[in-house]
């Protein structure tokens, strides 16, 4: 029973797909209302703050060169000041805020699972030693505060002359708390705005995803679970020390989370589930269980 757990384990990290990223593969743009310049749809980029400042905007579509048609994004380290500063080209799928001469970045999009890893594809030009990244944060909003679920970053120094992917690992905290807000940021240069400083950076970007099973948690890695009865009608039973586990997480084939079912003893209410396959995790300081089950 435990090798076919393992079995649907692994088919489960294989086909699993991402609650989707907003505009992930940066092939709808549009301009803004009284601007010249465009911006990819449900994402905000440096374009607005270089534009008060009476500079070209650094973020752009790309139609030459892409990973997938008909677009992707790129990103151009520009000069500020008349050469005395540079700005990084800054993409957010939250929001991108100018003060204290510096861009901040907050907020994002809704998003409930929790992936192992954000892959996506890139090209990359520095200039000289510069580096790009791409960050991913998760949060979740509790009791007044924005608490941070997971964190993960991408940096490149090298030319990346050919579309090449990459993958930010998502690092867990120790709580089993799903996020609510996923935050997306790349940048075309190490140091968002500087004094000094070289511009001509340029990094192109293009369908990104959040891969499920393949990253590993801070808690630990997944293992198998066995589950009975497979499929289940009312409750379903799980192989493990009654008072072990409190709570276990059900998400359905694509990684959505579904519930947060309080155990009883060994075993979980899933009677409310609409039929169809699902995948059951618990998690504690000791490790992550996870495994597949029908609803019927």
């Amino acid at each position: 029973m435990k090798k076919i757990t393992f079995g649907l384990l692994s088919l489960f990290a294989l086909q699993t797909s991402a609650q989707t990223i907003p505009n992930a593969s940066f092939d709808v743009w549009n301009t803004p209302v009284g601007t010249s310049y465009q911006e990819p749809d449900l994402w905000s980029t440096s374009n607005a703050t270089l534009s008060q400042l009476g500079v070209a905007a650094n973020v752009s579509e790309e139609t030459t060169t892409f990973h997938s048609a008909p677009s992707a994004a790129k990103l151009t380290t520009t000069s500020l000041f008349g050469g005395a500063a540079i700005a990084s080209g800054a993409l957010s799928s939250g929001n991108i805020v100018y003060a204290n001469q510096t861009l901040t970045f907050n907020g994002g999009f809704h998003f409930t699972s929790r992936p192992g890893q954000l892959t996506g594809w890139f090209k990359y030009a520095p200039t000289g030693t510069d580096s790009c990244a791409v960050w991913v944060l998760l949060t979740k909003w509790n009791a007044g505060v924005r608490d941070t679920i997971a964190y993960g970053m991408m940096w490149e120094n090298h030319p990346v002359n050919d579309w090449s992917q990459f993958a930010v690992t998502l690092n867990y905290n120790n709580s089993s708390d799903s996020p609510d807000t996923a935050l997306i940021v790349a940048l075309s240069s190490k140091r968002i705005v500087a004094i000094g400083g070289v511009a001509g950076s340029t990094l192109w970007l293009d369908d990104l995803l959040f891969q499920f099973g393949a990253g590993i948690d801070n808690v630990g890695s997944a293992m198998p679970v066995n589950v009975y009865p497979n499929p289940a009608q009312n409750r379903l039973m799980l192989d493990v020390v009654p008072g072990q586990y409190s709570n276990a997480s059900v998400y359905d084939m694509t990684g959505r989370l579904v519930n947060t079912l309080t155990l009883q003893g060994n075993a979980v209410d899933v009677s409310a589930l609409n039929n169809g396959q699902y995948v059951v995790e618990l998690r504690n300081r000791d490790g992550v269980l996870r495994s597949t089950f029908a609803k019927q």
